[in-house]
């Protein structure tokens, strides 16, 4: 391998009067010295400098849209070649993604085509091999327009419309219309319907079943969210202590949440949307086609 590093460790050690502080390159020099307050001596930090005089590749990091489709990446750009490097800089193998992207390798070794997996937002890494000998590690940061939803609705049999399209992250170059193009069956019984608009969903919690509804949307045909509505019981379990022959009377609904208005609107529409807690964690938006970021040496709460 033509790869060489010469590796300088710096040690300080402090004490008493001045610190030395050498490295096996055969460099020192003076410094103060900071002491500390029990007067023992200690190593202060430990320096690592690569000198690259051989072949450096250098990781990758770079960012795509969800579902976008294959795009190259020019990852032997940050690469460090020596002039008297004789091998023919080519990408000759890469491994597998770590989240099932479609990776392959152009017809001429210098870079490659990179498409992320299907509904996919995150992070997917995998490591390519230049001329059977050097190894880097990319990185992929997946962005997607749109962010989960997260909401709490009573049981009360009122329909209630779902602005779902508030919190999603549209990127700045986003040329879609943005419409809401379909929606799933919720999976607890609540009915979700896509508004004549395509800008929200009219969703109506089921009357008996507690916990969490949940279901999805898709955004222009090609993006998905998922929606989850936390529905609350409104009775809770009971506790009591009895003492043995002596009457007692149980008040077994003084602690029950009955929300406001309960029992006095169900089956009529409501005026305006109603109060729901709502959670999200947006991605950070990004361009529809692979950028490069920072290059790496080594190497998706809002209450409404």
């Amino acid at each position: 391998m033509n790869r060489k590093r010469r590796l300088v460790l710096r040690a300080v050690l402090l004490g008493e009067g001045n610190a030395m502080k050498a490295s096996f390159l055969g460099r020192r020099r003076r410094e103060p010295a900071r002491r500390r307050r029990d007067g023992r001596l200690s190593l202060e930090r430990l320096e690592a400098r690569y000198v690259l005089d051989g072949v450096t590749l250098a990781g990758d990091l770079f960012d795509v849209g969800q579902n976008s489709l294959a795009a190259p990446l020019d990852v032997l750009a940050n690469d460090f070649f020596p002039a008297d490097y004789a091998g023919q800089r080519r990408i000759t193998s890469i491994s597998f993604g770590s989240e099932g992207g479609a990776i392959s390798v152009a017809a001429d070794g210098r870079s490659l085509a990179y498409a992320p997996p299907a509904d996919y937002f995150g992070a997917e890494v995998f490591t390519y091999v230049v001329d059977d000998q050097f190894a880097a590690e990319v990185q992929v940061r997946i962005h997607a327009p749109l962010a989960h939803d997260a909401y709490t609705i009573v049981p009360d049999g009122l329909q209630r419309p779902l602005d779902v399209l508030a919190n999603d992250p549209f990127w700045a170059s986003y040329a879609g219309a943005r419409v809401i193009t379909s929606v799933s069956t919720a999976s607890a019984g609540g009915e979700a319907i896509l508004a004549a608009d395509g800008r929200s969903i009219l969703y109506t919690p089921p009357e008996e079943p507690h916990g969490d509804d949940q279901f999805i949307y898709i955004v222009d045909g090609r993006y998905p969210a998922r929606v989850t509505i936390s529905i609350p019981q409104p009775l809770q379990p009971d506790q009591v202590e009895l003492v043995q022959h002596t009457p007692t009377t149980f008040h077994l609904l003084a602690n029950d949440p009955f929300w406001a208005g309960y029992g006095s609107t169900k089956g009529r529409r409501p005026s305006s949307p109603a109060t729901a807690a709502r959670c999200s964690t947006p991605p950070p938006p990004a361009p529809p086609g692979p950028t490069r970021s920072a290059t790496s040496s080594t190497g998706p709460t809002r209450r409404a």
